[in-house]
Parts: C-alpha cells; sequence; structure tokens
C-alpha cells in the first residue's frame, strides 16, 4: 500500500512542478522547508480559477524528505502554513485536501490541525486494473476567531 502522494514517480515531473508553483504563487500559498542549503520540505495549495471558488485554498500537497521524516518538519511547515492563511488570507475560509482512508498515521495528523473528514470517495485511485485505494475528502474551515 502506498502512503505518499498520489503522483507517480513519473508524473512528478517539469511540468507538474512547474503547474503547482505558478499556480502557488499566483493564486495560493507555497513554503518550503530548508535545511544545510537544501529543499527538505514543501507544502502548498492554490484558489481555482473559478469565482465560486475564490474562498478555497484546495489540492494541499505537502511532502517532506524521507530521509528527514518523523522529527517535526511536517509539521512545523503545515502550522506556518495555516498560520499564514488565518492571519494574512482572510478571504479563505476553506482548505481541502486528500489522503488515503487506509493511512491513519496521515489521518490522525490532519485532524490535529482542524482538518474533518468530509467523506471517502471508494475506488477513486487506480493503483492497477484490480488494484483501487479510497481516498477520504478533508477541510478546515477558517476559525471564527481569525475572520
Amino acid at each position: 500500500m502506498s502512503h505518499g502522494i498520489i503522483r507517480n514517480r513519473d508524473e512528478i515531473n517539469e511540468d507538474y512542478i512547474s503547474s503547482f508553483l505558478n499556480s502557488s504563487i499566483e493564486n495560493g500559498l507555497i513554503l518550503v522547508a530548508i535545511l544545510e542549503g537544501r529543499i527538505i520540505g514543501e507544502i502548498h495549495a492554490y484558489t481555482p480559477k473559478i469565482y465560486a471558488f475564490q474562498h478555497i485554498l484546495t489540492d494541499l500537497t505537502i511532502v517532506v524528505n524521507p530521509k528527514k521524516q518523523g522529527i517535526g518538519i511536517g509539521r512545523k511547515l503545515f502550522e506556518r502554513f495555516l498560520e499564514i492563511v488565518d492571519k494574512d488570507l482572510s478571504h479563505i475560509k476553506r482548505i481541502e485536501l486528500y489522503t488515503r482512508e487506509h493511512n491513519l498515521r496521515n489521518v490522525k495528523f490532519y485532524e490535529s490541525l482542524g482538518f474533518v473528514n468530509e467523506g471517502r470517495q471508494k475506488d477513486k485511485i487506480f493503483i492497477s486494473p484490480s488494484r483501487f485505494e479510497t481516498p477520504l475528502h478533508m477541510a478546515r474551515m477558517a476559525s471564527d476567531s481569525n475572520k
């Protein structure tokens, strides 16, 4: 079973990276974690170019170098990301992400940051012709005290 991001290794190419970088810089938020001059983690999300969704940051993705996982880098990145959204992006009322249903560690991590499970999408993730995985759609609503 996979635990990382949904994309296959060959899908993580220059076009993919350029696309989320541009979308996040132009209409969202992106942060990186740097240690000893090297990027070791990244988190991004962006607002779709649809008027009705202007209050949403979606497709949230966080990655941390596997050799640096388990020491709090992902949590620090995520907490800083949420702090910036709450403080500086007052128009954002909702942040969305997907996580695999079987990855209970990630589900608990996202819940600890205020995300709630809004439902499962049975067999949405194609693994092979005979194998699929079910993601959970999770969202965090803006804190009333910050808006």
